[in-house]
């Protein structure tokens, strides 16, 4: 009987099943397993790196998925901007912007309320710690100037935890003998103080 042929394979041909079994491993299992059985000791042994390969490929590309997986939950939170929607209703010498909604709640120091006239903005942004006292809580913030008009905001937590919740409010008032103009489109912005991005604004006028 003749000795049976040893089949040859090249080194680039090698390469590129060990490539394919890598990036495509269900590619890699196919040449892997149909190389394999075949009875030459070089093809089981170019059969048994492609299975192997392909087996990494799988690892690989699982870990990378959990890796990512991680990542965007783990820190993407951070970068996560919460949606509010405000109410607005007129007040003695001001208004009143109540949140009517909030994609999550947060924390009232991850807040801030920025008042502009178009020129100017002053902003104000809430201790946690003055609003979570377990009850209905009130805190009023320095007031600041903006062009002509002092204006003073004053927040309120309904529940009293410190935290940003539906129904919460704040007002922004002035001094009787300088109120807002009805002249000036005012633009009230909430910022969420972690990402500096705008969870909502409102516009009015005096």
């Amino acid at each position: 009987m003749r000795p049976q042929a040893v089949e040859q394979i090249g080194s680039g041909m090698k390469i590129l099943f060990y490539i394919l079994s890598l990036i495509v491993p269900i590619a890699g299992f196919i040449i892997g397993i149909v190389y394999y059985s075949k009875g030459d000791p070089e093809s089981k042994h170019v059969g048994k790196i492609c299975i192997i390969l392909a087996v990494v490929g799988i690892l690989a590309s699982v870990g990378f998925a959990a890796i990512l997986y991680v990542m965007v939950l783990g820190f993407g939170t951070d970068g996560y901007t919460p949606v509010a929607a405000l109410s607005r209703n007129t007040v003695t010498n001001g208004v009143k912007f109540t949140f009517v909604s909030i994609s999550s709640s947060i924390s009232w120091q991850d807040v801030r309320m920025v008042l502009s006239d178009g020129q100017e903005s002053v902003s104000w942004s809430p201790h946690a710690s003055d609003l979570d006292s377990g009850s209905s809580s009130q805190s009023q913030l320095p007031a600041e100037s903006l062009g002509a008009i002092t204006v003073t905001c004053t927040v309120s937590d309904i529940a009293g935890n410190g935290l940003v919740n539906g129904g919460d409010y704040f007002t922004l008032t002035t001094s009787v003998l300088s109120t807002f103009s009805p002249a000036t489109t005012y633009v009230v912005t909430i910022l969420h103080a972690p990402t500096g991005s705008s969870m909502t604004s409102s516009s009015f006028a005096g």
